[in-house]
């Protein structure tokens, strides 16, 4: 009889995988993405403006590779040694604390005490009731940051603050409220830098001014007023990272009034526009693009932005022929290096044809569809794919696109056998880049018909359902087959190879206690294969027995109640803790997996004094090891915990104290999310 316990976790993964982390404060949203490559397509006409540089290769005859080449294997090979954590200067690996043994380890948390004022331009905070923003403290050593100043408790304190902090030096962070608005007493900013460098190492007063300019200025389009309730943004994007955004529709007479902090911006567009509604618009249907650059704003002053844009028409086929009924899911559209991503059309909208508008630039022409399953349709199930370009487009024109596809059909085999029913799932990755495309490329069937763009692809297996006992390989990601170019129509069979994995786990060489739920992670992609491994009712160890493809594995160890505490556990309270690294995997046979422990003790002081109850704040002390590694040594609660006695996999690790569900600045116990010992010392 099988049992499984979903408490305890051992995962085996690859060395591109990501572990969990202990919750940290979110300061603010990364600027609008630099849009790379997306897939594009080849057009015919270039029209008055548009031009192809190079050589472009006609759309509509797709290239004959002669034979489909298969550039896979049949099973994975070896990925090679585990992947190192490069030149991180604050990888725990390379500079955390060694813990190698079971011992004594005591932490202190040291704080001081900083009071002060905040002033807004000088002035007293004013008294505004809505869309207060919050400080933050963030390491200038660490990528880490935590909590600060809530704006709202420090205005109904008259502007005074008191608060304690762990020592060290900081910038500091201001970050708006999604209620802000525009034309207020604060800036609607996010993520702006307004302190660098301070430090704040003994108990000592520092008064913060926000202090800001005004900036204000007219929209228009093509040298007119910006249209009334035309639905777009603008993004003021600084070089430091922070960003507002300013929403046209709700401009008065294409009018803006806004507050900023000092730096250098770049003025992003967006609009709101879908891809069928795009055609005849006025205003570009472009979600991203820079309509100005490197503008400095030191103070007060005037700034009005025209959005200059070009009137682009054409024609849209597929494999040269008229387009047949489409699904408002497809949609074909440009993007360009400068980070521009244009929307030409949902080919159900007016079919065949588009009419819009767009910046000037140099675009690649990309295919999309939001299905991933269209089995049935003529069109390729593909979400972003390349079909053209680059094109160059200066001045208004005409621009015809094909979109050209292969059909590919066949068989897909289990070690020469027919697959269990509905047990294979196939996808097709796009070869290119970091972004790829991936789509259905078998639905569970062991036969497949699909279409898609020419190119080359990685083929992956995908099984996502239960599968304890089956012949698959339970897991999702693994690449079958990798650079198989497809560039005509044609048939290509995939017969996957699987080998079988039995064997035991213990427990420091010893029979596991406990029932076990064991996952693996395959290394090249971060595809995860699970091992389900159960304690025998008469032997009482842990075994497994699964099928998995030949490569390259690392065994991980996972305990569930990592973040909310497994004192007492004889397991390790750690997520992704290490076990086994570089295990090759090429044939059946045996793999024994022990999980090596080390017993933690100790005290948990404040200011080298012990905890008590005043000084309750929710908290965690956590450990980051290498290659995402992380686990509990405590979790700080209103008992005020004291000491702390856990279990833990030998390594060398980063102790990191962290606040969760929330902080109350005012308390003993800081805000900040810091490293106590390891990389960074207090």
């Amino acid at each position: 009889m099988r049992r499984i316990n979903p408490i305890l976790g051992l995962f085996v993964v690859s060395a591109c995988g990501s572990g969990g982390a202990p919750m940290e404060y979110v300061l603010y949203e990364e600027p609008p993405e630099q849009i790379v490559d997306a897939g594009a397509a080849a057009g015919a006409d270039a029209g008055s403006g548009i031009r192809f540089p190079g050589t472009v290769t006609d759309a509509g005859a797709v290239a004959d590779a002669g034979t489909v080449a298969d550039a896979g294997a049949g099973v994975l090979g070896d990925a090679g040694a585990r992947i190192d954590a490069g030149t991180d200067p604050l990888d725990p690996a390379r500079c955390g604390i060694a813990l190698t043994a079971s011992g004594v380890l005591d932490i202190d948390i040291p704080t001081v005490r900083i009071t002060g004022r905040v002033t807004l331009n000088g002035a007293a905070l004013p008294a505004v009731t809505t869309g207060l923003p919050t400080l933050f403290l963030r390491h200038t050593e660490t990528p880490i940051a935590g909590h600060f100043l809530d704006l709202a408790k420090v205005q109904r304190a008259g502007g005074a603050f008191d608060v304690r902090v762990i020592p060290g030096t900081y910038d500091v962070i201001y970050d708006t409220s999604s209620a802000c608005t525009h034309g207020g007493a604060y800036p609607c900013q996010q993520g702006a830098r307004i302190r660098s460098a301070l430090r704040l190492t003994t108990n000592g007063a520092v008064n913060i001014d926000l202090s800001t300019v005004r900036l204000t200025g007219r929209v228009t389009l093509n040298g007119t007023a910006w249209p009334a309730s035309a639905d777009a943004n603008l993004g003021f994007v600084a070089t430091s990272g922070s960003y507002l955004n300013l929403n046209l529709r709700a401009l008065p007479s294409s009018a803006y009034d806004i507050r900023l902090f000092r730096d250098t911006f770049d003025i992003w567009y967006a609009s709101n526009i879908a891809a069928s509604a795009c055609r005849g618009k006025s205003i570009p249907c472009q979600t991203s693009g820079v309509v100005r650059a490197a503008i400095p704003v030191t103070a007060d002053g005037s700034l009005d932005i025209n959005i200059e844009t070009v009137r682009l028409t054409g024609r849209v086929t597929l494999n040269g022929a008229a387009l047949p009924a489409a699904s408002p899911e497809s949609e074909i559209g440009l993007t360009s290096q400068n980070g521009a991503k244009a929307k030409l059309t949902a080919l159900a909208d007016t079919p065949g044809t588009f009419d819009v508008q767009v910046f000037k630039g140099t675009y690649d022409i990309f295919y999309g569809r939001g299905s991933a399953t269209c089995a049935s349709s003529p069109y390729p199930c593909q979400k972003s794919a390349r079909i053209g370009g680059p094109v160059v487009v200066t001045a208004s024109g005409a621009l015809d696109i094909n979109i050209p596809t292969v059909r590919i059909t066949g068989r897909v085999t289990l070690n020469g056998a027919a697959p269990p029913a509905g047990s294979v799932k196939l996808s097709l990755r796009d070869a290119r880049g970091s972004t790829p495309t991936v789509f259905q490329f078998s639905d569970g069937t062991d036969r497949f018909d699909r279409r898609f763009i020419p190119g080359t692809y990685d083929i992956m297996f995908h099984n996502l359902e239960s599968c304890e006992g089956s012949l698959l390989p339970c897991g999702s990601g693994a690449v079958v087959r990798s650079g198989v170019t497809f560039m005509r129509d044609g048939s290509y069979d995939i017969d996957l190879r699987t080998i079988r994995v039995i064997g035991r786990v213990t427990l420091n060489g010893a029979p596991a206690p406990e029932e076990l739920d064991i996952r693996a992670w395959i290394d090249a992609d971060g595809a995860d294969f699970s091992i389900a491994p159960f304690v025998d009712d008469v032997s009482r160890t842990a075994t497994f027995d699964v099928r998995l493809f030949a490569g390259l594995y690392e065994s991980w160890f996972r305990h569930s109640a990592v973040y909310s505490g497994c004192a007492g556990s004889v397991y390790p309270c750690m997520e992704r803790a290490l076990v086994r690294s570089s295990v090759a995997l090429t044939s059946d046979g045996a793999l024994d997996i022990d999980i090596p422990t080390i017993r933690l003790t100790g005290r948990i002081t404040l200011n080298g004094a012990a905890l008590t109850a005043q000084h309750a704040s929710p908290g965690l002390l956590s450990l980051r090891g290498g290659g995402g590694a992380t686990g509990t040594l405590a979790t700080l609660d209103t008992r005020a915990t004291s000491s702390y006695d856990t279990r833990i996999a030998p390594g060398k690790y980063n102790i990191v104290y962290a606040p969760i569900r929330g902080c109350d600045e005012t308390a003993s116990l800081p805000c900040q999310t810091r490293i106590l010992r390891g990389c960074v010392s207090p």
